[in-house]
């Protein structure tokens, strides 16, 4: 008795709920800060009707977004993705439920799942369910960008630069040098000039004095010649 019983409630509840078509998928998503990231979920069915709950695994029991029946609810939604969530409602007819993220911080990394039911008939409710791992990387220093991006041309403009730049510099010291053994070699025969000079100066007056101290020799001695003849 107690067995027929079973199976009469069983049929019945079978009868109720009908038939639930589980399908699974796991996925990575992976998108930069302040991206648009798209979780991807789709079903075999129209699921414009459907019940679809977005959820993060951080979101303790809000959602990441809640869709019923052509409508968002809102008002269970997480602070933290409220007006960045939307669902496309034209391709929902095609089986399409994967939720657009827009604005993507750090934050919005992490483990997602979506659960849609839609009723296909009295007696069969199809069950999507899908797991999506999102992955942010972090923003990236501008200065860090233009130091590593490198533009064709630009280091053979750099380099023909600096080629140009060294060359100016030799030029110069080069000029420097000859113009600073010209001034020394200047100085040098100045002092030169000068030195001998000084030297025919010398001479000069040397030669005079000996000139001088011949003829009053001469006419010492011419002097002493007359007195002896006289």
């Amino acid at each position: 008795m107690k067995s027929i019983l079973l199976v009469l409630l069983s049929s019945v509840a079978l009868n109720f709920t009908g038939n639930c078509d589980v399908i699974g998928s796991t996925q990575t998503v992976k998108v930069k800060v302040n991206d648009v990231a798209i979780l991807p979920c789709f079903s075999t069915s129209n699921m414009t009707n459907a019940i679809v709950k977005w959820k993060q695994e951080q979101s303790n029991k809000k959602y990441v977004h809640f869709y019923r029946s052509g409508d968002d609810n809102v008002d269970d939604q997480d602070e933290n993705f409220r007006g960045r969530t939307s669902l496309s409602r034209k391709e929902m007819s095609g089986g399409n439920v994967s939720l657009k993220l827009t604005n993507v911080t750090e934050l919005d990394a992490g483990n997602y799942t979506c659960d849609a039911r839609v009723e296909t008939s009295p007696e069969t409710v199809q069950h999507r369910k899908c797991n999506v791992t999102l992955i942010v990387e972090p923003e990236k220093d501008p200065a860090v960008d233009r130091k590593q991006v490198r533009v064709p041309g630009t280091t053979q403009k750099r380099d023909h630069g600096t080629t140009v730049g060294i060359c100016v510099i030799i030029f110069i010291i080069v000029i420097l040098a000859i113009i600073l053994l010209a001034a020394v070699f200047f100085i040098w025969r100045k002092c030169k000039n000068t030195s001998t000079r000084k030297k025919q100066k010398r001479r000069r007056r040397n030669r005079q004095r000996n000139n001088k101290k011949k003829n009053l020799d001469t006419s010492l001695h011419m002097g002493s010649t007359s007195d002896t003849s006289t």
